[in-house]
């Protein structure tokens, strides 16, 4: 938190710094002869040198209204921080979540769109969350009005997860009218933010707050914009992070289907049925009971088998990839996948690699 607070440090800055130094404290430490050594600018020399941390009464103050609050603050290398987002160079230092986020969000589908949709839009929004819930993926979004949080109301609807990336601070209701909504995904997921506690909704906030949304899933998916829409930086995000874009397709006359028909234009995936985004994502067609069984022995998985299972991914892992990740032995990896495989938590993929069933 302090690192961040230095005048000029952002999430780039600071994670080179820490990748330099070892640690915060230990940036704060150097003097400015180390810190020129390593090529860091005479701006940010003079900026780390006249701040000092011990002194910042709003590090105190903000830890004290995360306690108040019932928030928690993941750094970038804790062992809980989403595993999609932590991938990426861009993946905020520190992350606020309020409720919880699971082993299992990280088979993610962000669905996005317009703040004002057609019937259509909004009948495909529900149709796509509710398919896509029901079979096991974490429906994100950003919580805004239109298709973003008819999403989010379907996916709950559905008895799936949801987490909501805000644009303001965890602890602000953004937009206020979607206070249940708010209050309802806390209870089936998170909502999370990069910006501190208390930072109220602006409009240059929303734009980089959108790289986490698709940073947290393996697809996104815009169902109605305008050429200009949010969506599509959405959706620009996910395409520079490596992640499929999937676009719902519309009337070539109609300004909320420009979007879409553009970003199918430049090279997204055009989908018809949302079997097209589960197929693509590798979700499982296990039932839903069966599936709901899978989840808890998953959350109750200990020692071995919980490290293993942290290390393999939904793509699927070879036992060798496996072995240098967690350190255990060949035999030990195969007798545990063995068991995971019978329980239905992972499955064998073809050429010998394993992946995550749920």
């Amino acid at each position: 938190m302090a690192l961040l607070r230095v005048p000029g440090v952002g999430q780039i800055t600071a994670k080179k710094l820490i990748a330099i130094y070892g640690s915060p404290q230990a940036v704060f430490e150097q003097d400015e002869a180390s810190l020129k050594e390593n090529n860091a600018s005479e701006r940010l020399v003079e900026a780390l040198m006249s701040y000092d941390p011990c002194e910042d009464r709003s590090i105190e103050e903000e830890i004290e209204k995360i306690e108040a609050s019932d928030v928690s603050i993941l750094s970038i290398d804790d062992g809980d921080y989403p595993k999609n987002l932590a991938e990426l160079s861009g993946a905020p230092t520190l992350l606020y979540v309020k409720g919880e986020i699971l082993s299992q969000d990280d088979l993610a589908v962000a669905i996005v769109g317009t703040r004002r949709p057609s019937s259509y839009g909004i009948a495909q929004a529900r149709r796509f969350s509710k398919y896509l819930a029901e079979n096991g993926a974490t429906i994100v979004s950003g919580m805004a009005m239109g298709i973003d949080g008819i999403a989010q109301w379907a996916a709950i609807d559905a008895g799936g997860r949801t987490i909501a990336v805000l644009g303001c601070g965890v602890d602000v209701v953004y937009p206020a009218m979607h206070r249940e909504l708010y209050e309802k995904i806390i209870e089936n997921g998170a909502v999370v933010s990069d910006y501190p506690l208390g930072m109220r909704a602006q409009a240059q906030n929303f734009p980089p707050r959108n790289r986490i949304i698709s940073g947290l899933s393996r697809g996104v998916l815009v169902v109605e914009g305008r050429s200009k829409s949010g969506a599509l930086i959405t959706a620009r995000y996910a395409a520079d992070q490596g992640r499929d874009v999937f676009a719902l397709p519309g009337n070539i006359d109609r300004p909320l289907s420009a979007g879409a028909n553009i970003l199918i234009r430049d090279g997204a995936t055009p989908v018809l049925e949302p079997a097209d985004v589960a197929a693509a994502l590798k979700l499982s067609s296990m039932p839903s009971e069966k599936r709901g069984a899978a989840v808890n022995e998953v959350s109750n998985l200990e020692g071995v088998a919980k490290d293993i299972y942290k290390a393999i991914d939904f793509d699927g892992k070879s036992i060798d990839n496996i072995a240098q990740t967690t350190g255990f032995s060949v035999s030990q990896i195969l007798s545990t996948l063995t068991e995971l495989e019978m329980r239905d938590i992972v499955k064998r993929l073809p050429g010998d690699t394993f992946a995550r069933n749920i």
